[in-house]
């Protein structure tokens, strides 16, 4: 809650999905920590990491794709580093049963999502072209210097984070001897912390422009993938998730040792001194600015930074301004008496005279769905990203065009809600068996 970079995201950027997606995050590593226990994996235990899982990969889902990427890439190493124990049968069970239960519940979401990814219309989210998409990425990353310096934005990883790290690896070099261990300390603490710490140190280096994106932007498919982070800074989201944990499980392995408490007041103290420099350093540089009647918080002093960026979600051709969309080619080619909107509805009036099909652009930008409900002519995709529409020759009228939901995104829809009815009520008849369990026999 107090690290910097958390503080960084939520009121220095606003970037509310990666700052939400950072309560989620937490849950991956705990489903891990019960699926690859050295003990058995029982049916409780199975069901509990089952359900971290869905409700961790469905939620980082729905608040931030690239939060999302990140995570299925370090869990992806993680397993692959754990390749016997993942394809135990109860493991790969539970593996398969949370990746079905994730898409199917987000099935509403993810065929669309997946329906305009593929369609090519939407490119503008990717980092350059697949030849220099790397390089553009590695030259957006951190010095190693401002990885761990104080840079007065405080976009790094902040004392707290390195002082948790450090007390783990302390653990880990003073304990690591069984003779030298007090009675009660569980090594797992420490085991599980290395890992934290080991995939925080790749998480660093990914974020910063010593690594190798350049490479990684020309591996085929793949890369185009995960050239779309933008900016390598985001996999310090992970990093500071994985620290925490780490400086967790130092404190875990230390509390049989007296220094538990005392430490753990020594992290809090350097938590809480982060934070007051990065809420003094935030301060003395935001400044108000109004967009619509609406106020906001920026760091920047000419641009609403919600209108700057949006260009990157935007269908291909599309070009915004302050004032909506412009057509820098031009597509229009019938005589147009008006436009108007009304109610989800565009009702475009013209007239066609050269005796050949013409066209006409809406101001409207282009989704799969768009649809003529009345009148002739079909709707398109123009160069300019907006919704055209073809008008027969000699035709003088009006057409209507709307948005209509593609029939197998409804299905979606449906199987999604069916899903999570299903799962409700799985869980209450569990819950109602359990309580039978525990009442007292009559008689």
């Amino acid at each position: 809650m107090l690290s910097t970079y958390h503080l960084y995201k939520i009121y220095w950027l606003s970037a509310v999905g990666e700052y939400t997606a950072m309560a989620f995050l937490p849950l991956i590593p705990a489903a891990l920590y019960e699926l690859y226990d050295k003990k058995p994996l029982t049916r409780r235990r199975a069901r509990k990491a089952c359900a971290e899982l869905v409700v961790g990969f469905g939620m980082l889902l729905q608040v931030h794709l690239l939060s999302l990427e990140m995570t299925v890439l370090a869990t992806a190493v993680f397993c692959l580093l754990h390749l016997r124990r993942t394809f135990t049968k109860p493991v790969l069970l539970t593996w398969l049963k949370a990746a079905a239960l994730t898409v199917l519940l987000n099935l509403w979401f993810l065929l669309p999502f997946l329906t305009l990814m593929l369609s090519g219309d939407y490119n503008n989210m990717y980092t350059g072209s697949p030849e220099n998409g790397g390089q553009i990425v590695k030259n957006c990353g951190l010095r190693i210097a401002e990885l761990f310096g104080w840079q007065k934005n405080h976009n790094n990883l902040g004392p707290e984070l390195l002082a948790g790290g450090f007390v783990l690896l302390w653990c880990w070099l003073t304990l690591r001897e069984r003779d030298a261990q007090p009675e009660g300390v569980n090594r797992k603490d420490i085991r599980v912390g290395l890992w934290a710490v080991g995939f925080a140190a790749l998480a660093c280096w990914m974020s910063t422009n010593t690594f190798p994106w350049q490479a990684v932007g020309h591996i085929p498919v793949v890369g185009r993938i995960l050239v779309a982070i933008q900016f390598p800074g985001r996999y310090l989201s992970l990093a500071t998730v994985l620290l925490v944990l780490a400086a967790a499980c130092g404190l875990s392995a230390l509390r049989r040792t007296g220094y538990a408490r005392p430490v753990a007041v020594l992290l809090l103290g350097v938590s809480v001194f982060g934070a007051a420099l990065f809420f003094r350093d935030q301060q003395a540089d935001t400044a108000y600015l109004g967009d619509g009647g609406q106020l906001i918080y920026s760091e920047y002093k000419k641009f609403n930074i919600g209108w700057y960026f949006d260009g990157l979600y935007l269908p291909d051709g599309a070009h915004e301004t302050q004032n909506g969309y412009e057509s820098t080619v031009p597509v229009t080619t019938v005589e147009v008496t008006s436009i108007e909107q009304a109610d989800g509805i565009t009702t475009l009036t013209c007239a066609e005279t050269t005796g050949q099909d013409q066209h006409a652009e809406l101001p409207l930008l282009y989704y799969p769905g768009y649809t003529v409900i009345e009148g002739p002519g079909t709707a398109f995709k123009t160069a300019n990203g907006l919704v055209g529409v073809t008008v027969p020759a000699n035709y003088t009228g009006t057409i209507r065009v709307t948005y209509r939901e593609p029939k197998r995104w409804l299905a979606a829809d449906v199987v999604s809600l069916v899903t999570l009815v299903g799962v409700l009520l799985i869980i209450r008849r569990k819950k109602c068996k359990g309580k039978r369990k525990d009442q007292p026999e009559k008689g």
